[in-house]
């Protein structure tokens, strides 16, 4: 039961409330994890025209394999 909710401004940090957001690894195909909010680059996120949602480093999130099931991995690409 994740609570994540989006903060402010065209790109912002996804976050769980308690101090902990959404963020991207530096290498291509990292899972995304939950850590320390530090308002980095790796936790700006933004959605896209296209539909994704990116974040400042250019990392877009995505599903590993299309999944959707619980426990789904999301990765950063």
């Amino acid at each position: 039961n994740q609570a994540f909710r989006f903060v402010s401004g065209s790109y912002g940090m996804i976050s769980l409330g308690d101090q902990r957001c959404l963020t991207s690894g530096l290498q291509s195909g990292a899972p995304l994890t939950v850590q320390q909010c530090t308002n980095a680059a790796n936790q700006r996120w933004g959605f896209q025209g296209n539909g994704t949602l990116r974040n400042e480093t250019g990392m877009c999130a995505d599903i590993e394999g299309g999944g959707r099931g619980n426990g789904a991995r999301i990765l950063g690409y």
